[in-house]
């Protein structure tokens, strides 16, 4: 640790893996945390782009060399550990940092290729594969580093076995942001409303919630599905010539509260052991922004108030839901009024606990 640091008070440097195409992750693991912990704490907090780390760029090794923790969001391969070698070697502390089971991801996922078969595309659009996965890889880096964080226990528990320090580092919200975007005024027609990425589609498929809702669409004028995603297979499941499903494309980051402005339940199926390793995000928003949410069952989402967890049938889906459309007015004056404290969730009320969690190594 530098000498002009405490254990209470020590450097941070995140080494953060989204490109400006993919940006989502690192917002929530490196960017919203480290302002929070800049505008809260007296702690000293930077951020490096992950092939900076990697390359020994001046600005990455300057900042590693004022860090006392180095925490890795991701994408810890070959080249990474490397660095880490290095930088353990000058006693500083190295976390990896993860928010997704690969372990548990099948060929139905978007990153099955990549993520355990090793498949990469050069930039002419030639496939190859790795000699190592990047799995096996972030294995290696992992157990070199003796140190794991997540937003979800059940991840942490499956890394447990191999005999590393494990951090729960939730993901918290900057709650404020949503609530600006809240809605509470009384709607004619209620809408459904899901927004997730390309990994969500056995969630749909295998749930039942699919049946559920195009059933309740087809029998009720009063009800509308909005989807907001990139995955097209998911909205071609629904029958868009109905004029009762809207779809908007993902855009950027700050734009997702006005989209999600538009949901008046939020639906969040699941399935399989992938999904139980979510972060609770999706439920969490809706809490945020008062907004009643109906989820299929996770250990993760518990805590979150403002839902009620559904069984994974169609008809269970399509029975919960109808009852949350019958009685939508008074879930959301109860969804509006949960919402008016969400200090226990937001990440600058939290931001004292992140440091802590974080510290843990030290």
């Amino acid at each position: 640790m530098n000498s002009s640091q405490t254990q209470s008070n020590p450097n941070i440097l995140f080494v953060y893996s989204d490109n400006r195409y993919e940006w989502n992750c690192t917002q929530w693991r490196c960017i919203i945390p480290a302002r929070a912990l800049r505008k809260c704490t007296a702690t000293s907090v930077s951020l490096v782009y992950i092939q900076d780390f990697i390359h020994s760029e001046k600005s990455s090794i300057d900042l590693c060399d004022q860090a006392d923790i180095i925490i890795i969001q991701r994408n810890a391969f070959i080249p990474a550990a490397i660095e880490c070698i290095n930088w353990m070697l000058k006693n500083k502390k190295i976390i990896v940092d993860i928010d997704d089971s690969y372990h548990h991801m099948n060929r139905t996922h978007n990153g099955f290729p990549y993520w355990i078969e090793g498949l990469i595309k050069d930039e002419q659009g030639n496939s190859r594969y790795l000699q190592y996965s990047p799995l096996k890889q972030i294995e290696w880096t992992i157990k070199l580093v003796g140190n794991l964080s997540s937003p979800n226990q059940l991840i942490l528990n499956d890394w447990s076995k191999y005999g590393i320090n494990t951090i729960l580092f939730p993901n918290y919200i900057e709650s404020e942001k949503y609530k600006k975007h809240m809605n509470t005024k009384p709607k004619d027609i209620i809408t459904l409303g899901w927004g997730g990425s390309l990994t969500h589609f056995l969630s749909f498929s295998e749930t039942g919630v699919t049946t559920a809702i195009t059933r309740i669409l087809k029998r009720r004028k009063d009800v509308h599905l909005y989807l907001t995603t990139a995955d097209t297979r998911i909205v071609n499941s629904f029958d868009m010539t109905k004029g009762n499903v809207f779809w908007h494309s993902f855009g950027a980051f700050q734009q997702w509260p006005k989209l999600l402005k538009n949901t008046d339940i939020g639906i969040i199926p699941l399935h399989g052991n992938y999904d139980q390793r979510r972060s609770w995000i999706k439920p969490l928003e809706c809490f945020c922004m008062g907004i009643p949410w109906l989820s299929s069952y996770s250990e993760a989402y518990k805590d979150i108030p403002g839902g009620k967890f559904v069984k994974n049938t169609a008809n269970w889906w399509e029975e919960e839901i109808e009852n949350a459309i019958d009685n939508y007015k008074i879930l959301k004056e109860q969804s509006v009024s949960l919402a008016q404290d969400t200090s226990k969730f937001d990440v600058y009320d939290q931001a004292q606990n992140i440091l802590n969690s974080i510290s843990s190594v030290l």
